[in-house]
């Protein structure tokens, strides 16, 4: 298996349910890859036409190329589908026997889509380098790749993950991942990519409908929105896709009880809200916070849980209905152990319970998960080992997040309402949360750190500061319960110790975050930097630009006032010119042929003579004085070409 080849068919596979109709089966997804394998299968023999003896051939080659099973029954309705999109026997004939003739057709190449998806994966892969390198932390992409193909191995496989086994910046990296777009439709897409893969090859292609779920008690506190943001939306939308589908709902009369019983506990605990919901995210105190409820709130939902019930549709099995189970459990190996696990007689008996009565419900000869008739849903962050080894249709319960991708793939018309990327997102944060709970220091020794940490701040040996670093790690996972029982709460750790150990501990966020300040002062001081060399360039090329310009005007305004003057120039030559010939008419008149008499021609000379002058004033606008002072009449033509420009700026 070529796992690099894998994990990009997985992003080609996202990508094509993403571009794809909501409403489009999964085998549509399929056609490109398997005309792909078609084009090449052809190409390879160097043939216009080649035969086939089954479709095992063209499975061969997908499997060659992209790595994956397409059961034959399902190949089989895909080619049918390419026969017809191509309609033409001539180019492309489909025989019942599985026998086909492929002759020469260009199909439409998804080479570019297939590199583009490689390049993602790049991507991801660097910026995942990138963030390990500014952290501090080991650099394993494999690591990654585990942690996003998780729940196809969970959902699909009968092997138990690898979950709690990678290290605690994993899930810290994607769940720093979700809101970064570019960087999640990878992690999108190779994730639903994976999912859809799997869920092919265990050709599930009918739609569940009218099977019965028995709802534990953190699905319904999801569901109400007591628990985090994502699994609220998880559930919600899984709820709304079985009312649809026409599921019912049902819940033990001993769920309820444990749902009243966990709200008066939190309830009677209201004074640790802050500091447990800060750590466990996945806890009502958590809730509690981000919805800014106070305790009456609280308590009026608790007071509200059968209401809350009745009006969602779900039907309460009461214990004298099943009273035979009930007592079967109680005498059952299964509910002895689970009781030794928990340490809680009633929270063991009501999941024993539950088990019993699914397997009563779920119907004989299940050999698929669409033959199931009864699940038992549950919305826990915690591991169930009862899955493991088992396949789907073997198992009696599944979360809201694995039946939710089920149905959403299987009926594609009722869940088009979906988006992808709240099923990928909501997948994804399942598993941080699950991680990051199965981590994480109990409820109970959180409240023993919380006594510790008011002693040691009343001593003045920790600060807020420290208190808040330690809140961060241990809800990143990073301080287990191990780690906490061997060195916080033993009653032989002094409060000096206590607190040296929490320095210790805290100090390497604090570092980090030292760090990352120090790295984004200096990227910020390299901004500032390129900035001011940026202004001064701006500077520069505006000043060169105003010089340019200022030079431009100047130079335009000489050849406005020049043209002026030269005008004026040439009228002063012809008026001397005029006056010149009006003296030589007079002369012409007096010496040669008096054709007026001396009295009129003097006046008439002189008349003429004035009237040119003063006509070429009055006709140039100009005075007397300007007329033969030259230096007024270049600053007067300036000052008009001044004033023209500023009234057209």
């Amino acid at each position: 298996m070529n796992k690099e080849n894998l994990l990009s068919t997985y992003a080609l596979l996202g990508y094509l349910k993403e571009t794809s109709p909501s409403k489009a089966a999964i085998t549509e997804l399929y056609i490109p890859i398997v005309k792909k394998a078609m084009s090449d299968y052809a190409s390879e023999k160097g043939m216009t036409e080649y035969k086939g003896r089954s479709l095992s051939e063209i499975n061969l080659k997908i499997k060659t190329i992209f790595d994956i099973d397409i059961p034959l029954p399902i190949l089989a309705k895909i080619m049918e589908s390419i026969k017809n999109e191509i309609n033409d026997e001539n180019i492309f004939a489909l025989y019942k026997d599985g026998a086909f003739i492929i002759k020469s057709y260009v199909f439409e190449s998804i080479d570019e889509v297939i590199e583009q998806e490689k390049s993602n994966i790049n991507r991801l892969q660097q910026d995942y380098k990138l963030y390990c390198s500014e952290n501090g932390f080991k650099f394993d992409f494999d690591e990654l790749k585990q942690f996003i193909l998780i729940q196809q191995i969970e959902l699909f496989t009968d092997r138990r993950s690898d979950l709690l086994n990678v290290d605690y910046y994993v899930p810290k990296y994607v769940s720093e991942r979700l809101n970064n777009e570019p960087i999640f439709k990878v992690m999108s897409n190779i994730y639903l990519g994976s999912i859809i893969a799997s869920y092919m090859e265990h050709n599930i292609t009918d739609k569940v409908t009218e099977a019965e779920l028995l709802l534990d008690t953190n699905f319904f506190i999801s569901l109400i929105d007591l628990n985090t943001e994502d699994a609220h939306h998880t559930c919600n939308q899984l709820f709304s896709l079985c009312q649809q589908l026409g599921y019912r709902f049902t819940m033990l009369n001993s769920t309820v009880n444990q749902i009243r019983i966990l709200l008066s506990n939190r309830i009677n605990d209201f004074a640790s809200r802050d500091f447990i919901g800060s750590v466990r995210c996945a806890d009502v105190f958590n809730a509690c916070i981000r919805k800014n409820l106070d305790k009456t709130g609280l308590e009026r939902i608790k007071d509200n849980i059968q209401r809350l019930i009745e009006e969602k549709g779900i039907v309460i099995i009461q214990d004298a209905q099943i009273k035979e189970l009930i007592e079967k459990a109680k005498r059952s190996q299964e509910y002895k152990e689970l009781f030794q696990k928990r340490k809680n007689a009633e929270s063991a008996l009501n999941d024993t319970v539950a088990k019993y009565y699914v397997e009563s419900k779920r119907g004989n000869n299940i050999r698929e998960f669409v033959d199931v008739k009864c699940w038992f849903l549950h919305n826990s962050f915690s591991p169930y080992d009862y899955n493991y080894g088992r396949k789907i249709h073997e198992r009696y319960l599944i979360s809201a997040n694995e039946l939710l991708v089920l149905l959403w793939l299987s009926s594609p018309a009722q869940g088009e309402q979906i988006k992808i990327n709240d099923v990928t997102r909501g997948g994804l944060a399942s598993y941080i949360t699950k991680y990051r709970r199965s981590k994480m220091p109990t409820r109970e020794t959180l409240k023993v750190i919380k006594k510790r940490v008011d002693d040691a701040m009343s001593f003045g040996l920790i600060t807020e500061k420290d208190t808040f670093n330690l809140c961060i790690r241990m809800a990143e996972g990073h301080l287990t319960q191990e780690q906490v029982d061997e060195s916080l709460i033993p009653e032989s750790v002094t409060n000096e110790q206590f607190a040296a150990k929490l320095k210790e501990y805290t100090s390497e966020v604090e570092v980090k975050k030292q760090k990352q300040k120090q790295d984004a002062d200096a990227k910020i001081d390299d901004l500032n930097k390129k900035l001011e060399e940026k202004n001064s360039q701006i500077k520069s090329l505006n000043d060169r630009i105003e010089s340019i310009e200022k030079s431009n005007y100047q130079k335009n305004k000489d050849l406005f006032v020049t043209a002026k003057m030269r005008k004026l120039t040439k009228d002063t030559w012809i008026n001397v010119l005029l006056i010149l010939a009006i003296c030589a008419l007079w002369c012409f008149n007096e010496f040669y042929k008096q054709a007026l008499p001396t009295k009129w021609s003097i006046p008439v000379a002189i008349i003429a003579a004035l009237a040119t002058t003063f006509g070429t004033l009055f006709l140039r606008k100009t005075n007397f004085k300007e007329f033969f002072c030259r230096k007024g009449l270049r600053e007067r033509f300036e000052t008009e070409y001044d004033e023209s420009h500023k009234q057209r700026m």
